[in-house]
């Protein structure tokens, strides 16, 4: 299937024998949960077993389940939850299928005047907004909601073994999990796979909301990996954009070195894409030592799963992962499930480590994954009818597999920055996530919406996960902790109607 909409997941669940409306969907032997609370809360009630559920072998091959206890089971698939301290593990088992989505249903009324804010698949695209309710719309990892007075949030943990996202429409809450490889189901054999656990938080009325907002994403967030305190200095892709020298890149740390504080964390002097060519960049770890000589710290960019033109094609992902942007289809990476691969790939974070660059920025794995930007993905983050060369891992598990192979090769005195990463996998594994696209290309997106951020920094990011924005016309990296309630961050009004905006220097 070539996209997938709204309009594919009501059919699907339509032929499950999920009853639905226009304007929600809710399974007709169960009735919708209204509040037990006299003071009516406009909190939904679903850290509980879901009123339904059904299991994909594909869009088009739905599987009603049936409920025993704590198990829902159907054709070869089943689905536990199990309830902990105030959150909701959901495991899937599958020995005899190749399940690729799973439906769970909650039943709730939810006020209809609520305004919602969501998530993105990996960065922001400029187009992350409070908005009333869009049954349809999607919502990766999280949603926050808020009533005018309280501000509650609704999520899974980070680090989790499928690809979540959210639906809410009038009659109730979805919860979709993509537990695909590539795009077909994944081969789980006899392990059962925690897919998602499921938190939330009740906020109280006129409690401040960045406070709420930072204490539900403590709740996703465990085990956060701290940033130092400050993270600063230059970065040549914003003025230079790949053409560049080694002689230009030490005049740029001298100029960090003068300009920042005499006292505290010294700058970094970062070398983007263009470093490559070796006219230009002759000896990159002489490069390090003449930057980490004017008392600046030496940073690098990498794009670790590139793969060079000769390289084996049983190393390689499928061009198929492209679906049909077949102009795409000469980007080459490799595959991380094929040990030769991978081996090529933290190479690369070895080599930079090796040089001395206490930094590395580590870019475009999700598209080259994927094939496709966060912008695109919707519903679908993969397409067609292609898979990794290791079949029993779900793409969510292969994602944070890679980051943890990345994170060990780069050593604990290295900081990672995570650009086009999915920060809900790399929570605890990465320093430092990048949260916006392009300033330009998120310019020209949503009205109303707001560039460069989460509500916040992979997820709405507490002091629990480090964000990282690039101040692009200054050509100056900023990293905060936290991106919610920092000082860079604050909403424009409290009536649920609002956006989030970032103020960072040279905007």
């Amino acid at each position: 299937m070539s996209s997938l909409t709204r309009r594919d997941l009501i059919a699907a669940l339509a032929c499950s024998g999920v009853g639905l409306s226009a304007g929600a969907r809710v399974a007709p032997q169960t009735a919708v949960r209204r509040s037990s609370n006299p003071r009516q809360t406009t909190y939904l009630d679903i850290v509980r077993q879901p009123d339904a559920a059904t299991a994909f072998l594909g869009l088009n091959q739905p599987v009603r389940l049936d409920r025993a206890g704590a198990r829902w089971e159907g054709k070869g698939t089943s689905v536990r939850t199990e309830a902990g301290n105030g959150d909701l593990g959901i495991y899937v088992s599958a020995p005899d299928s190749r399940p690729t989505h799973i439906h769970l249903r909650w039943n709730v009324v939810v006020d209809a005047n609520l305004r919602v804010l969501g998530d993105h698949w990996e960065r922001s695209y400029g187009d992350l907004q409070w908005n009333c309710l869009v049954p349809e719309r999607v919502m990766p990892w999280y949603f926050l909601t808020h009533d005018g007075t309280s501000l509650h949030g609704y999520g899974v943990k980070t680090g989790g073994g499928a690809l979540c996202f959210w639906q809410v429409d009038p009659g109730g809450v979805s919860l979709w999990l993509n537990v695909c490889n590539g795009g077909p189901g994944v081969e789980l054999g006899d392990r059962e796979l925690l897919a998602a656990t499921v938190v939330s938080r009740k906020g109280e009325p006129g409690e401040e909301q960045m406070a709420a907002a930072r204490s539900f994403c403590a709740k996703m967030c465990g085990a956060p990996r701290q940033a130092p305190p400050v993270v600063y200095g230059s970065n040549d892709w914003y003025y230079a954009y790949g053409k560049n020298s080694a002689e230009q890149i030490v005049r740029d740390a001298e100029l960090m070195a003068s300009v920042a504080p005499a006292k505290g964390e010294r700058p970094f002097t970062i070398i983007d894409d263009g470093w490559e060519n070796r006219k230009a960049y002759p000896d990159m770890a002489a490069l390090a030592q003449a930057i980490r000589q004017r008392d600046v710290r030496p940073g690098l960019w990498i794009r670790p799963l590139k793969a060079p033109r000769d390289a084996a094609a049983a190393l390689l992902l499928p061009a198929e992962r492209f679906g049909a942007r077949t102009n795409r289809r000469g980007v080459l990476a490799y595959d991380p499930t094929n040990p030769d691969a991978l081996e090529a790939v933290l190479a690369k974070v070895k080599e930079a480590t090796g040089w001395g660059y206490e930094l590395v920025k580590h870019d475009y794995t999700t598209f080259e994954l994927f094939g496709q930007w966060g912008s695109e993905m919707k519903a679908q983050p993969t397409l067609a009818e292609w898979h990794f060369h290791d079949r029993s891992r779900t793409n969510a598990e292969i994602v944070r597999a890679l980051y943890t192979d990345i994170r060990r090769e780069a050593g604990d005195r290295t900081i990672l920055i995570g650009c086009n990463t999915i920060g809900h996998l790399a929570a605890g594994l990465f320093e430092i996530q990048r949260t916006g696209g392009h300033r330009r290309q998120a310019a020209a997106r949503v009205a109303g919406s707001v560039p460069d951020l989460t509500v916040g920094g992979r997820p709405c990011a507490s002091d629990r996960l480090a964000d990282h924005d690039d101040a692009r016309s200054m050509g100056v990296h900023r990293s905060r902790r936290p991106a919610c309630g920092a000082e860079g961050i604050r909403l424009v009004s409290a009536d649920g109607r609002v956006a989030v905006r970032h103020l960072t220097a040279g905007r």
